[in-house]
């Protein structure tokens, strides 16, 4: 049997940092049409960075984290809610500190289908 994720209430799944009450919140009504939620997919290792114990994420580019591009992006399109799925938590939540985003924690990255070894 398949669950209707439309009907999944998120802030079950949801870590929300101290300094969200300014945000908006994740409780949009999935039947909605015009509800949209921006989903940041920021886990991974980067080991082929060269360095395990940073998140990919949080490695620079042009002086800022590489997850700061796409909640950039989605902030210029008025994304209303923007919710950060990622690995090592607390250190994507304090880089990204004063902005405070929902954030799912994922405790191990999933190895990528097809990666070499």
């Amino acid at each position: 049997m398949n669950a209707d994720l439309t009907q999944v209430p998120l802030h079950q799944f949801v870590q929300t940092p101290a300094r969200a009450e300014n945000r908006t919140s994740l409780a949009i009504d999935a039947a909605d049409s015009d509800a949209v939620c921006g989903i940041v997919l920021a886990a991974g290792r980067g080991s082929r960075f060269g360095d395990t114990a940073t998140p990919k994420v949080l490695h620079q580019l042009r002086g800022k984290p590489l997850v700061q591009y796409p909640l950039e992006a989605l902030q210029g399109a008025r994304v209303p809610a923007v919710l950060v799925v990622g690995w090592q938590w607390e250190r994507v939540v304090q880089t990204l500190s004063p902005h405070a985003y929902p954030y799912v924690h994922q405790e191990q990255p999933v190895r990528v289908v097809g990666r070499k070894r």
